[in-house]
């Protein structure tokens, strides 16, 4: 799931397990993050910083649960599932200056971390048919940047 600080939510196409539920997962960012500036999509990361070096950012987030294969299809994850969300927590992520030698040493960390969906509780499986070639393909790329 990619997460942006715009104005528009980052969602899970894919399915996963959230306990006894099955459900998508999304984060909807806080007006209070400002939107990116022109041409932000060239550099992401860059907006990104900018905006946290000047105030803590904030996101909800939401599930969708799971009703029925008609509704909310489990192994199509083409289709827009028919539920709404629901808002379970509130993420912030405070103010920090991600060029510091601090912010460095931890960008290389989580660059050498392996974070996937299947690096997860049993209970947080992920579900469907996307998800199980995910598997296959984020492991080739833990294995491609060297942290597998």
């Amino acid at each position: 799931m990619a997460v942006e600080t715009g104005a528009s939510a980052a969602n899970s196409a894919a399915p996963m397990a959230n306990g006894p539920y099955a459900v998508r997962v999304r984060l909807l960012p806080a007006k209070t993050n400002g939107t990116p500036v022109p041409g932000a999509s060239e550099d992401w990361a860059v907006d990104f910083s900018a905006r946290l070096a000047k105030q803590p950012l904030h996101w909800d987030l939401q599930l969708q649960f799971y009703i029925d294969e008609e509704l909310t299809p489990i192994e199509d994850a083409s289709l827009n599932w028919l539920a709404p969300y629901s808002t379970v927590a509130r993420l912030m992520l405070p103010r920090q200056e991600t060029s510091s030698p601090e912010g460095q040493t931890f960008a290389e960390q989580v660059e050498a971390c392996v974070i996937d969906p299947w690096q997860a509780l049993a209970a947080h499986r992920p579900l469907g048919d996307v998800q199980r070639a995910r598997k296959v393909v984020y492991y080739e790329s833990q294995k491609g940047r060297g942290a597998a």
